[in-house]
């Protein structure tokens, strides 16, 4: 819309020229002489006022503001998590042996029928008030109730076994594998009842319909699971029952209980482990006297491996094998291991070599000629023993040995 600019005075001059042009126009009414003669002057003061006014002003359009872009649309950042520290991981060692993943042992739904599964209950209750069954891994082992050819009784009624009783097991093969703990411990009630016959055992396969024909019957209670045996039947365990019950066999002796059996291996294993630590601290302390003795003492090493002879060194023309070889000889041991085999070597490197060569599984020789040996045999990877037995220099000059200051 375009815009003029009016002051006030110039609006009100325009309104009478208007006005009185209008009325000159339309016959307006007779003014007095008086105004009459100012209408002229007015007239003129309009038009000279109108004259003098400024030409009317440009059009000049609204201004518009300038187009501004808009920012374009910018996707807001997705959420990166912050990288977390990587904890430490710590590799299999190598002397570690890869153990394979156990398996998953998905139970099978049972398959035997109740009547078969109520049979065999049954026939479990029955064992158990017996005393035939205690736990699941429990061994049991029954007798013939009369003598055989390889079974008789002495005067106490004590079974023996002239000949290899012979052994069945009718619901499960007898496990005997050394490498697995139910074949350690079926190993180790063997042993308790080959002790117990005086005699020897042989094992052979039977069912529920030959085992009569055996000496020994041979059976646990988890051999009597029905759905991880799906070949027995009740009537098999039931054949070995009546059996028991017709007197035809009887207990030979009390249940052979697997936690007796590790609690005697432990005990054994125990025992081992402290011998093992005794020995080491023996070792030690031989390996700890060596370092302190004299030169001319009289010192021995020996081999981790049997097989050879007792090698005596020293000088050539010493007496010490014969001194070694006395009753009284601290080291007598080592001379009975060799079966009394000696053998005088007076070099250090033919000594070396003849140790080598396993000829020599010990070396009795003073202490400084020993003390060559000993890194040579390090590096070459010969494990070797301290004896702890020593005879002083003073001593063996006494006896008639080499002097402590023999020269070789």
């Amino acid at each position: 819309m375009a815009r003029f600019a009016f002051s006030p005075e110039s609006l009100g001059k325009r309104a009478l020229f208007t006005a009185v042009l209008i009325s000159l126009l339309l016959g307006a009414p007779q003014l007095s002489h008086a105004q009459n003669s100012q209408i002229p002057g007015m007239v003129n003061g309009i038009l000279n006022n109108m004259l003098r006014q400024q030409p009317p002003p440009v059009y000049q359009a609204p201004a518009q503001p300038q187009y501004q872009t808009q920012p374009q649309y910018q996707t807001q950042p997705q959420y990166q998590p912050q990288p977390r520290p990587q904890t430490y991981q710590p590799q299999t060692p190598y002397y570690q042996e890869d153990k394979p993943a156990p398996k998953k042992q998905v139970t099978a739904a049972s398959t035997r029928s109740k009547p078969d599964k109520d049979a065999m209950e049954a026939i479990k209750t029955d064992m158990r008030l017996k005393g035939l069954i205690d736990g699941p891994q429990d061994i049991t082992v029954l007798i013939v109730a009369h003598d055989t050819n390889d079974v008789t009784r002495n005067l106490a009624g004590d079974s023996l076994f002239v000949k290899p009783a012979s052994v069945c097991s009718p619901f499960k093969s007898i496990n005997v594998d050394q490498s697995t703990p139910d074949g350690r411990f079926t190993s180790y009630v063997m042993d308790k009842v080959k002790k117990k016959g005086s005699g020897g055992l042989t094992s052979a396969n039977c069912d529920a319909k030959n085992f009569g024909q055996f000496d020994l019957v041979v059976f646990s209670l988890d051999q009597l699971d029905l759905d991880a045996s799906p070949k027995l039947k009740p009537d098999d365990v039931k054949a070995v029952l009546g059996a028991y019950n017709d007197g035809a066999f009887k207990k030979f002796d009390e249940i052979y209980h697997r936690a007796d059996f590790e609690a005697e291996n432990q005990k054994k294993l125990d025992a081992m482990a402290a011998a093992e630590q005794s020995r080491a601290q023996e070792k030690q302390k031989a390996e700890d006297d060596f370092k302190s003795r004299d030169d001319a003492a009289i010192s021995a090493v020996y081999l981790r491996t049997t097989g050879g002879s007792a090698c005596v060194g020293g000088p050539s023309d010493s007496r010490l094998i014969d001194l070694v070889k006395r009753n009284d000889s601290p080291f007598a041991d080592l001379v009975a291991k060799a079966g009394g085999a000696t053998r005088p070597i007076s070099d250090p490197n033919a000594i070396f070599l003849a140790v080598k060569k396993r000829e020599c599984f010990a070396v009795i020789a003073p202490t400084r000629d020993i003390r060559v040996l000993l890194p040579a045999l390090d590096r070459d990877g010969v494990a070797f023993d301290y004896h702890p037995a020593e005879i002083a220099a003073a001593r063996v000059e006494e006896l008639g040995g080499p002097s402590a200051t023999s020269s070789r």
